[in-house]
């Protein structure tokens, strides 16, 4: 009779912890987040609030291009965009405003102040639609707002979040799925939900308006396509660099009368080059310096890199890489010793 009772009890006892673990795992679902990321462009996966917008849809946000941007609603204040990170350094390259030309900048409302609230996603596998992944999401009780300069250009936004509380967040995470799910896992990683809090106001139009969004793996630069090249090439005496347009003129892009340049390679598209660098008066071994040149704008972009991508060695062996598509990539080796690339657009 008393192994009947042990019997009983020791099952009552299981079922109570059961269902108390039961409990505690519906409560933990509330703070699950589905987060719909789409994957049609090569850059990143990404998802807005406001995804109804065809002519401006959140899409032109990483097409490499300032002249296209994306339009939240008008009378929005707490527009949300959802992006996943592609790189693990915590920085965001951002315009904010319509970056076609100074006029329809300021014509056009752009963000003011920006909430970026980390999350950890997990896509279980299967879980996918036409254009994208479904992310199994977790947001951080942490969130950083940020205020942004009223001005006609890229800005950079440093993360503040420390890297022990991401893998926190990520264990977390990562354990709540265990305990909710028994499908593999397709893809996991950080997600940043970026809301638009406070506005500028355009003198004409009331949209909101972001030309474009890149991390420390790309660089867009800003293109004109009324600046086409024709030719790239070096004078004479070696220590200056010109470009021809399309109407034959001559342009001097670069000159260092101390220096002997040397043209290493241009891309396809002509819109960059890479220089090497020697002084002119050699004494002993003399030391080389790439540079990267940005044809279509005329300038040199070796600060921009550093600015950009903190791992960025300036001066160190560069070289481009054809990647998928039209894609250009400038292959480096980073401040650590590590091979990395940057997408160039």
């Amino acid at each position: 009779m008393s192994l009947l009772r042990n019997y009983l009890n020791i099952n009552l006892l299981i079922y109570i912890i059961l269902l108390l673990s039961h409990t505690s795992f519906a409560q933990d679902d509330q703070e699950w987040i589905n987060v719909h990321l789409i994957d049609t462009v090569n850059y990143t996966g990404f998802s807005s609030n406001e995804s109804n917008n065809r002519i401006y849809p959140p899409s032109n946000l990483f097409d490499g291009q300032l002249h296209t941007c994306w339009v939240s609603e008008s009378s929005s204040q707490n527009s949300s965009l959802f992006v996943k990170l592609t790189t693990t350094e915590p920085v965001i390259h951002i315009f904010a405003g319509y970056g076609k030309n100074n006029r329809l900048y300021y014509a056009n409302s752009r963000p003011k102040k920006l909430r970026i609230t980390p999350l950890y996603g997990i896509n279980p596998d299967g879980f996918v639609s036409e254009n994208g992944a479904l992310y199994k999401s977790l947001k951080s009780t942490y969130s950083q707002e940020v205020e942004l300069l009223d001005s006609f250009g890229v800005q950079s936004i440093n993360l503040k979040y420390e890297h022990s509380a991401i893998q926190n967040l990520r264990k977390y995470a990562w354990l709540f799925y265990k305990n909710h799910f028994e499908v593999p896992v397709a893809d996991s990683g950080l997600i940043l939900q970026i809301e638009i809090i406070e506005t500028t106001m355009g003198n004409k139009y009331d949209d909101v308006c972001i030309s474009e969004l890149f991390f420390s793996d790309r660089l867009v630069s800003q293109n004109q396509p009324k600046n086409i090249v024709s030719d790239i090439y070096l004078n004479d005496q070696e220590n200056t660099l010109f470009i021809k347009d399309t109407e034959n003129k001559e342009i001097q892009i670069y000159r260092d009368t101390s220096s002997v340049l040397q043209l290493m390679e241009s891309s396809e598209n002509k819109k960059w080059a890479i220089l090497v660098e020697m002084p002119a008066s050699i004494e002993g071994r003399a030391e080389t310096n790439y540079l990267l040149v940005d044809l279509v704008n005329r300038e040199l972009v070796n600060s921009k890199l550093e600015k950009y991508n903190p791992n960025f060695l300036s001066g160190s062996m560069i070289y481009f890489e054809k990647g998928r598509g039209d894609q250009l990539l400038l292959n480096y080796t980073s401040k650590l010793g590590d091979y990395e690339q940057i997408e160039l657009w």
